[in-house]
Order: structure tokens, then sequence, then C-alpha cells
């Protein structure tokens, strides 16, 4: 990370119109020109110092290997986010934990 750029503990990576209103808010935001950039921008993020980064969930579903290259890793975690709102990924992944963990939605 170059020293002149402040460590944010939250990263946001999507579409540009998906991320300028977070980065308006002072967020670190990650605009996706296309998704043969995905692998440099995760690496970004990795060593950013970022806790936890928000990512676009179409971003999310077109790419999961790319993802799980960081599961093992302790920081960043990579939760998706609905830019349309309604039911996603995030949504999804949690009911899976719940029926894991109790055996019942």
């Amino acid at each position: 990370m170059p020293e002149n750029q402040e460590q944010k503990p939250l990263a946001v990576l999507g579409m540009e119109a998906d991320v300028s209103g977070f980065r308006a808010l002072g967020f670190a935001a990650y605009s996706l020109p296309g998704i043969s950039a995905l692998a440099g921008l995760l690496e970004d993020i990795s060593v950013s110092g970022a806790a936890v980064c928000l990512v676009e969930e179409g971003i999310f579903r077109a790419a999961p290997a790319e993802f799980n290259k960081y599961r093992k890793e302790p920081l960043p975690v990579f939760l998706p986010f609905s830019a349309a709102g309604g039911e996603g990924v995030l949504e999804q992944m949690i009911k899976e934990i719940r029926l894991k963990a109790t055996g019942a939605l």
C-alpha cells in the first residue's frame, strides 16, 4: 500500500455506478473496468489492509474461484451485496450457515 494512502477497514468493489456513492462517503472504492482486471483488484484489496470488502453480487457470482482463493486468509472477508436490493447471495449464504448450525431455516 502506498505510504500516502490512508488505510480504510472497509472496501467496496463493483461497477463504477455501484461504488461511486461509497467513494463519496470516504470508503475505499474499487471500480472494476472488466472481469479480466478482477484478480489484480482483489490482490490490491488484500494488501490494502481492508478487513471487509463488499463486492457487488454480479461480480461475486461471475468469478467464485477468484474469491475462494482468499477464503483461508483471515482478512479481508469478501461479502456480496445486491445493488438492486432484494434477496441476494449474502442472504442465501446466511441461510446455509443457519441450516448447518441448527438444522432449520
